[in-house]
């Protein structure tokens, strides 16, 4: 089972005891204890609060587990939640995309269009967004649920509550057509907006970049 796969079904139980739950939070969302920690994701309940982890039992460089729990000892409302895979179970990595790369197939999916061919074009944009994602989020150099990059980039701030719901609402299509519904019929225009947000969020990347230098 991949970590991916524990951490849905462990969100899932969370979700019907009651939690509100939040996946891959940013630091910015954390309390200040936490936000060294890493955590998977966070659950919210009145009676107390979860912090998520999913450790690769196997891995060489794994969080000292002893050291993780003791970050909880005197916190108040918090807990942690803990759960070992395999890392021999896992995908492989995917490794970093350069910045033009990603262009290039921002500007691949213009073309697509142009050739009556939006459901390619969506697929191929919502690659190009966990591609952006995973250039400032080392913890997604495995393949991602679309839905946990689009709340990701949410939570970052990189992407707006109204590009947020384009995007939800383009997942359904975009996970239909890649599975196997070849006869859906993709509205161009829905795959123009994406490719709106995709120029976007490449041309903010390479302001951030310019002030940084």
């Amino acid at each position: 089972m991949t970590k991916r796969e524990v951490l849905d079904g462990v969100i899932a139980h969370l979700e019907s005891a009651g939690y509100e739950v939040l996946r891959q939070p940013s630091r910015s969302t954390l309390p200040p204890f936490l936000a060294d920690t890493r955590p998977d994701a966070v659950a919210y309940r009145d009676d107390g609060n979860l912090a998520i982890y999913v450790i690769h039992r196997n891995q060489s460089a794994r969080p000292d587990v002893g050291a993780l729990q003791n970050v909880f000892k005197d916190a108040q409302r918090w807990s942690a939640k803990i759960h070992f895979i395999n890392a021999a179970d896992l995908p492989p990595a995917v490794g970093v995309e350069e910045k033009a790369s990603i262009e290039a197939a921002v500007e691949q999916i213009d073309r697509l269009i142009t050739e009556q061919q939006p459901g390619i074009a969506l697929v191929l944009g919502f690659s190009a967004l966990e591609a952006l994602a995973r250039r400032n989020r080392p913890q997604f150099e495995r393949p991602q649920n679309a839905a946990a990059v689009i709340e990701t980039l949410t939570q970052d701030g990189r992407i707006m509550q109204d590009e947020a719901t384009t995007l939800r609402e383009l997942l359904d299509a975009r996970n239909a057509f890649a599975h196997g519904g070849l006869s859906l019929t993709v509205d161009p225009e829905d795959v123009s907006r994406l490719a709106a947000i995709l120029r976007r969020l490449v041309r903010e990347e390479t302001v951030e970049t310019a002030e940084v230098a």
